[in-house]
Order: C-alpha cells, then sequence, then structure tokens
C-alpha cells in the first residue's frame, strides 16, 4: 500500500514538472514570437523613413532641374528675340535701297498704336470682378506651385497634373486680357493696321538675296549663340527625363514600403499576445 502511494506521489511530482516546462516553452515561444513581430515593424517603419528621406531628395533634385529648364527656355526666347533684333539691323542696313529701313518704322509704329490701345483694355479689364477673382486664384496658384515640390505623397504624374491646372490658374488674368483685347474694335483695327504693314515689309524682305540677312556677322553670331542653347537646353531635358524616371521608382518603394508596414502593424495587433503586451489591457 505505501508503495503505490509511494509511486502515485512520485507521478503527480513528475507531471507538475513537466507542465511548468511546457509552460515555460509555450511562454519563451510567445515572446520570440513579439520580438519577431516588433522587429518586423521597426523594420517596415525604417524602410518608410528611408524611403521618404529619398524621395525628398529626388523630388528637390526634380525641383532644381525642372528650375534650370526654365531659366534655359527663357535664355532661348530672350536669343530669339535678340535675333530679331538683329535681323532688322542686318535688314535696315543691306536693304536700304529696297525701301526696308520705311517698312521696317511703319511695323513699329503700327505696333506701338496697338499695343496703346491694348493698354487701355487692360486698364478697363483690371476693374472687372471676373478678372480680379482671376488674379487673387492666379497668385493662390503661384504659392500652391511654389510649395508643391515638398510633397512627397504625390506621385510625378500626379505632380504634372496639378502643376498644369495651378499653370492654368496662373495664366487665366493674361488670358481674359487677351480675350478682351482681341474683341475690342479699335484693337481689331489696330492688329489689322499692322497686318498690312507687315505684309509690306515681307514684300520688300523678297527683294533681297535668299540668305543675305543670316550671312551678316552680326546675326551669325546670334545664330550661333542659340544653337549652344538649344543643345543646353536638350541636355538639361534628357537630365528631367532621368531624374523622372528615379522619382517614379522611389516613389514606388516609399508606397511598397508604406503597405508593408500597414500589413506588419496589422499583424502585430491581430497577435493573441497583444493583451500580454499592453499589460493585459486589449489594443
Amino acid at each position: 500500500m505505501h508503495r503505490i502511494l509511494f509511486v502515485a506521489v512520485v507521478f503527480i511530482a513528475l507531471m507538475a514538472t513537466a507542465d511548468k516546462r511546457t509552460w515555460a516553452q509555450k511562454g519563451n515561444n510567445s515572446k520570440q514570437d513579439e520580438r519577431n513581430e516588433n522587429e518586423r515593424v521597426a523594420k517596415a517603419n525604417r524602410a518608410v523613413a528611408d524611403a521618404k528621406k529619398d524621395l525628398a531628395s529626388v523630388n528637390q533634385e526634380l525641383k532644381s532641374e525642372t528650375a534650370s529648364q526654365v531659366k534655359a527656355n527663357l535664355t532661348l526666347q530672350q536669343l530669339k528675340k535678340k535675333l530679331r533684333e538683329s535681323r532688322e539691323n542686318a535688314e535696315e542696313r543691306l536693304g536700304a535701297k529696297v525701301g526696308i529701313p520705311d517698312a521696317l518704322s511703319k511695323v513699329r509704329q503700327a505696333g506701338a498704336a496697338l499695343e496703346q490701345i491694348a493698354d487701355k483694355v487692360r486698364d478697363q479689364v483690371h476693374t472687372s470682378p471676373q478678372w480680379i477673382q482671376a488674379e487673387q486664384l492666379s497668385e493662390e496658384a503661384k504659392k500652391k506651385k511654389a510649395a508643391l515640390n515638398d510633397d512627397v505623397e504625390l506621385a510625378v504624374d500626379e505632380i504634372e497634373a496639378f502643376l498644369a491646372e495651378l499653370s492654368k490658374q496662373i495664366r487665366r488674368p493674361l488670358d481674359i486680357e487677351d480675350e478682351a483685347i482681341a474683341k475690342d474694335k479699335g484693337a481689331i483695327e489696330a492688329t489689322k493696321a499692322l497686318a498690312e504693314q507687315q505684309k509690306r515689309l515681307d514684300d520688300k524682305r523678297r527683294l533681297l538675296p535668299k540668305g543675305e540677312v543670316d550671312r551678316d556677322p552680326s546675326v551669325v553670331q546670334v545664330l550661333n549663340e542659340i544653337e549652344r542653347q538649344e543643345k543646353n537646353i536638350a541636355s538639361i531635358e534628357s537630365k528631367v527625363r532621368k531624374v523622372k524616371m528615379e522619382a517614379i521608382k522611389i516613389q514606388k518603394r516609399y508606397a511598397d514600403a508604406v503597405l508593408s508596414l500597414q500589413r506588419a502593424k496589422a499583424a502585430d495587433a491581430a497577435d493573441p499576445n497583444r493583451t500580454r503586451k499592453n499589460n493585459g489591457k486589449p489594443n
């Protein structure tokens, strides 16, 4: 009888020890799972932070290259204006015998008369509620445009679409002015007068030997400057395209990182150990 009782006591003690080891092992596994989940969330957070930093950097680079592109195009416009002036100066020298100086003078006078009428129309338009509202929206659009490149949440195509819309708003006051000038009777007549004088000038230009004006040294110099600037613009445009492609790649990496972080947090929140992590309180 005593032997049977002893065996039973030993068996119970062994079972209790085994249970303790099993629970201890379960506890260790739960802690390891918890560490793994915490590491996954932390890793996902780091990936989001790194991608966001890279995206901000590439957006800044894109902003810089785009500004260079705008500046280069503006320089090209100025060179083309310089070319027109150089050609006119050369035409005056080379075309004195066929009456080009007088024709040029009349074109300039007609252009000045049109601009004088246009200025009066603009002054009238500037008092209209439509123009005043458009001017206010234009100023707001300029501020949005200045801040847009700091928004890393937008993809490149979204930024370009938004910039196009902002550009429309920025230009709207000028469009309203142009529309009013195009409808003004005085401006219409002045435009016709300018066109007539321009036609007379073009007729006289055809009396000069073909290509003579563009062979003038002063004109050749500006043409060479334009050629160099067009090559510069092509180079800048190539850089802009490369940066845009890089921005698209990083934008995708950022979006994927955000998605991975959301999944890691969701898995962590669904963990049965969550109650234990929060000191017994449900998440």
